[in-house]
């Protein structure tokens, strides 16, 4: 989870090889199937992720609650 409370900000981490892998299994694809953030992105930079890093992405909104969002990382 990052530092950065800005409420536009959303929560955010870097899974575990364990859960990257479990994740993958879950949904049936591969890391490549996943949409992608560059690893210079503002919002995850604080994370220092490293190419083929899995961050989850945790939404709040008023009318689904707490989404989840997967994105893999790549360096533009």
């Amino acid at each position: 989870m990052t530092e950065n409370t800005h409420v536009l900000v959303p929560e955010q981490r870097i899974l575990s090889t364990e859960e990257k892998t479990q994740l993958l299994q879950e949904l049936s694809l591969n890391a490549v199937d996943l949409p992608k953030i560059d690893s210079t992105d503002a919002g995850i930079k604080e994370l220092s992720p490293e190419n083929g890093d899995i961050v989850e992405i945790i939404r709040i909104s008023k009318n689904a609650g707490r989404s989840k969002y997967y994105r893999v990382v790549i360096n533009g």
